[in-house]
Formats: C-alpha cells, sequence, structure tokens
C-alpha cells in the first residue's frame, strides 16, 4: 500500500513539473468569449452540427498548480493515515456508528451531485469540441455504466478479506489522479483553443476509468449503509444530491460566465476532483479491516445470497407460475420505467437549448425545481396511502395511468403558445414524478413474490441481476437515442417517444395489477 502511494506521489510530482514547463510556452492574451450570450443557432434538421460558427475561447482556466499542490498534500495525508491504520489502528470515524452514517450520507449526497452537474452542459461541450448532439449523449451514458462494472469488480473484491479495505483505497486515488487529469487535459484545450474531436473521446475514456475506479467500493458502503438501518438520512441525502448538483452549476456559470464551455466542463470536473477527494477520505477513515468487523462481511455475504448459486429450479404449483409471471412483469415494467426517466432526464433540456434557446443555467434551474417536485410528489403519494384506504394496486395503476395521461401534453400544440416551454417542463416534470412513484409498489412486490419459497428461490437471483444492470444499459442507449431524436425531430419527436413507452408501461401496469390480485387471492 506505501508503495503505490509513494508512486502516485512521485507521478503526480512529475505532473506539476509537466504542468510548469508547458504553462511557460502557453499564450497568456485573453480572449472574450460570449457562448452564453451568442448562442448556437440550432435547426432541426440541420446535416451537421459540428460546423457551428467558431469561438475564440478563453483560454485560461487559473487555480490548477494550486489544485495539483493540494492532491500532493491530501496524498500526503493519506498516506501518513494508513500509515497509522498498518500499526494495528482503528480508522478515525469507523468507531462509532453515527460517524458511519454520517459518512455513509455524505457518500451518498456526493455521488448524485457528481452525476448530475455535468448533465446541463454536455451539449454545448460536446458541440465546442466538434461533436453532434447526439455525442454528448455519451458524455452521460457511460456514467452508470461504469458505475455497474466499479460495482461488479468491488464485490468479486470482496473475498480477499483484509486487502480488500486497501484496494479500495487505491482505486479512490486512482480516480482522484483519473480527474485530475481530466480537469487539466481539458483546461488545456480549452487554453489553447484547439478542441478536437480525439480530446472529446479521450476525455470520455478518462472519464470511464475515473468512474469505474470511484465505484469499486460501492457494495461496502451498501453494507455500511444496510447495519446502520438509516434509510431516511439516506434518501435525504441522495435527494440533496439530487437538487444540488444543477444549482451548483447555475451558480457556476453566473460565476464564470466569461468562460468557454471547454473551460467550464474543466471547472466541472475541478468540483467532481474535490468530490472525489472527500470520497477517498471516507473511504480510507471509514473502512475498517475485516479482521476487526467480521459483521460486514455477514452483510455483504448473507446466508440467503450464499444459497442463491446453488438452488436449483423445484417443481412449482400454479401459485408460483402466477408469482413468477407478476415478478417477469414488473422487471419488463422496469425497463420501461428506466427508459422514459432516462428520457425525461436528458431530453428535457436538449428542448430547452434547442428549440426554446434557453441558457444553460436555466436549464440547470429546471432540472432542479424537477428534482425537488419529484421529492415532493413522492412524499405527497407516501402519506396519501398511509392516511386514506389507497391500496399499493391502486398507487401504482394510478400512477402509471397519469404518466401516460400527461405525456400528451408534450406535444407542441397550437394551444400552448408563447408559453410552450412552461408546459413543457410541467408535463415532463410530471412523468418523471409518477414514473418514479411507480418503483416502490414495484420492488415490494417483487420481494413479497418470492419471499419464503424455496421454490422461488432462482427467482430472486434473476430479479437482482435484472435490476442490477438495467439502469446502466438504458442510461447509454437512452441518453445517445434521445438527444438523436430530438436533434432530428424536435419536441414532438420527444413526445412521440415518451408516449409509446408509457403507454408499453400503462399495459405491463395493467398485467401486473390483475396478477398482483390473483396471487393476493
Amino acid at each position: 500500500m506505501i508503495h503505490v502511494l509513494f508512486l502516485s506521489l512521485i507521478a503526480t510530482l512529475a505532473a506539476v513539473m509537466t504542468c510548469s514547463e508547458s504553462s511557460a510556452d502557453l499564450d497568456s492574451q485573453n480572449c472574450a468569449a460570449s457562448w452564453l450570450q451568442e448562442r448556437y443557432q440550432l435547426h432541426s434538421g440541420n446535416e451537421t452540427l459540428a460546423g457551428a460558427r467558431h469561438v475564440d475561447w478563453e483560454p485560461h482556466v487559473s487555480g490548477s498548480e494550486l489544485a495539483i499542490l493540494a492532491v500532493l498534500v491530501f496524498l500526503v495525508f493519506i498516506l501518513m493515515h494508513e500509515c497509522w491504520v498498518g500499526y494495528d489502528h482503528d480508522p478515525i470515524l469507523s468507531t462509532e456508528p453515527i460517524r458511519e452514517i454520517s459518512a455513509c450520507s455524505v457518500y451518498l449526497f456526493v455521488v448524485e451531485l457528481s452525476f448530475l452537474i455535468v448533465v446541463p452542459l454536455s451539449m454545448d461541450y460536446a458541440l465546442a469540441m466538434g461533436e453532434f448532439v447526439a455525442s454528448s449523449g455519451a458524455v452521460l451514458g457511460v456514467t452508470l455504466p461504469a458505475q455497474y462494472v466499479g460495482y461488479r469488480i468491488g464485490m468479486w473484491m470482496d473475498k480477499k478479506s483484509d486487502w480488500f479495505r486497501i484496494k479500495c483505497v487505491v482505486c479512490h486515488v486512482v480516480a482522484l489522479l483519473c480527474y485530475l487529469g481530466l480537469a487539466l487535459l481539458l483546461r488545456s484545450a480549452a487554453r489553447s483553443g484547439h478542441a478536437l474531436r480525439q480530446t472529446f473521446w479521450i476525455a470520455i475514456c478518462v472519464q470511464v476509468a475515473a468512474t469505474t475506479f470511484r465505484n469499486i467500493p460501492s457494495g461496502t458502503w451498501k453494507a455500511i449503509q444496510d447495519g446502520t438501518k438509516s434509510d431516511a438520512h439516506y434518501k435525504l441525502s441522495k435527494c440533496g444530491g439530487s437538487m444540488c448538483g444543477p444549482i451548483l452549476f447555475a451558480f457556476m456559470v453566473y460565476q464564470m460566465h466569461s468562460l468557454s464551455p471547454v473551460g467550464m466542463m474543466a471547472c466541472i470536473f475541478g468540483v467532481l476532483l474535490v468530490g472525489q477527494a472527500i470520497l477517498t477520505a471516507l473511504t480510507a477513515l471509514t473502512f475498517a479491516p475485516y479482521s476487526k468487523k467480521k459483521s460486514m462481511i455477514d452483510a455483504m455475504m448473507t446466508e440467503e445470497s450464499r444459497n442463491e448459486a446453488s438452488e436449483e429450479r423445484l417443481p412449482k404449483s400454479d401459485e408460483a407460475t402466477k408469482r413468477e409471471r407478476l415478478v417477469w412483469n414488473l422487471i419488463i415494467h422496469w425497463y420501461e420505467h428506466n427508459v422514459s426517466f432516462f428520457a425525461s432526464e436528458f431530453g428535457m433540456i436538449t428542448i430547452l437549448e434547442i428549440t426554446y434557446e434557453w441558457s444553460v443555467g436555466a436549464c440547470a434551474l429546471a432540472m432542479s425545481a424537477k428534482q425537488v417536485a419529484r421529492f415532493l410528489i413522492i412524499r405527497m403519494l407516501g402519506k396519501l396511502r398511509e392516511t386514506t384506504s389507497f391500496t399499493e394496486r391502486g398507487l401504482f395503476f394510478a400512477s402509471a395511468c397519469v404518466a401516460m395521461c400527461f405525456s400528451l401534453l408534450l406535444f407542441q400544440w397550437h394551444w400552448t403558445g408563447s408559453s410552450g416551454a412552461i408546459s413543457l417542463l410541467v408535463a415532463d416534470s410530471m412523468i418523471y414524478c409518477f414514473t418514479c412513484a411507480t418503483c416502490t409498489p414495484a420492488r415490494t412486490w417483487c420481494v413479497l413474490s418470492y419471499r419464503g419459497r424455496p421454490d422461488l428461490q432462482w427467482l430472486q437471483a434473476e430479479h437482482r441481476w435484472q435490476a442490477g444492470h438495467t439502469d446502466a444499459v438504458c442510461s447509454l442507449l437512452v441518453s445517445i437515442l434521445i438527444r438523436f431524436l430530438v436533434d432530428k425531430g424536435g419536441r414532438n419527436y420527444f413526445a412521440i417517444f415518451q408516449l409509446v413507452v408509457l403507454f408499453l408501461a400503462f399495459c405491463t401496469a395493467c398485467k401486473a395489477v390483475s396478477l398482483k390480485q390473483e396471487v393476493d387471492k
């Protein structure tokens, strides 16, 4: 471990020397950039968006040398803490449950914030790098697949006992250096004014590597969450991160409005660098060696999961067949939910920017408002179910129906007039909220369908596997597809896509409600 961290220090020192030498050769002249005031003229069906007019980007992004120095100091601190733990001491935050709860809350907050802070700028960033609107979906779509790959690697590493903690710290250090290199790469592209397609795809590869290494300890964080039993704190942390991410970006746009899209993205990855430093510190200061905390192994490898691989498909009764059909319908509905969810996440701001020429700051605030609406509506539906005789079946069916009905308001109707952007925002927010409201009943029904049924334990493993990779697959495909459709057909193409998906989800919900009623009888 010490050798690896010393190599990281040497690599960072080499980066400092290289950066100092290259910065002396760069031109210090400031070029006025006004990408927020002088918007791209984007029209539906234009043959290429890469040929947009040239803008002289501002070549100066200050503070890079200070950031590298801060990373050096941080790595020295992590090295000293690892030496201290190596002398049979407990990590600083691993002694009290309240500290672990706080660490998990901060971890979830930073992860959610890191994902959504990139969304509003992704299209302008891709255009500035000479790519198309559809290519900007790759900047967003690669995050969840990389997280899933990192999670699977981490689950494989769980079997390595005490070595797992050291590997998690090293992986976070590698992710930290990847974000540092990514920020310096985009800083160099912004300063030189030569933003090329090769740089765009190299940056995506580095982003994938950083996200993969960052998510390797996610399985252990989940085990800590399950052990502390503070779901309310964790849900609030995730909601807070999803709300604060777009707000933080809007604040950055207000403070640094003269930067180009590439320079602004370099600043965003600088924020992600700080977030990664926080995650690295939390991992190093919270994860106890497994020899001192056997309960964590038990949480990550329960008796139920040990039996999943060896469980055979036993003969099923008619009731078991209905339960199996119910679970498969809910799995299909989960795919449909994710397609609609990511289409709403990535498609709305693209329409606001292209069709209605909203600034990226305004789009970020619209995203934050949508996250607040989702939190409030889900809370209201939960209170409604607790205080009234409204059943889970009724909530599931009504949510799917409301989401499908609001998809009709996504079309560009003549009576919307000048309020077209507001009607789009309201309709998309309602779809976003009510599709999310169907998740809780669906997950509960799946668990209840195979709980206590030895003949359906294989279905539990199938459900977990399908639910694990659904987000990653849908995020990658939908992010690129929906931006391509919006670029070519505008708002109506987006509305048709959502209407078809939500109609299929409504049909699947009707089948699931019918099967659930039969199973309950």
